[in-house]
């Protein structure tokens, strides 16, 4: 009877040991995919920002050029 229990409680133990080992490279692998979505996220803003900055520069510049022709 407590062999049985014993035997039990191994075996469950066994389990939960045979779980937590497959769960580590699952849960490293999603973690990869997670890192690799937020940064290709994140390069896709710079890369809008970027765009967007270069587009602002050149019409302040353009704008200022125009009116320092216009003052003359």
């Amino acid at each position: 009877m407590k062999t049985e229990r014993l035997v039990q409680f191994a075996l469950k133990q066994t389990a939960i040991i045979i779980v937590v080992i497959a769960a580590v490279p699952l849960i490293a692998g999603i973690s990869t995919l997670l890192l690799a979505t937020i940064s290709s996220l994140f390069s896709e803003q710079l890369h809008g920002l970027m765009i967007l900055s270069v587009v602002a520069t050149t019409t302040t510049l353009a704008v200022k050029e125009f009116r320092r022709d216009t003052n003359r």
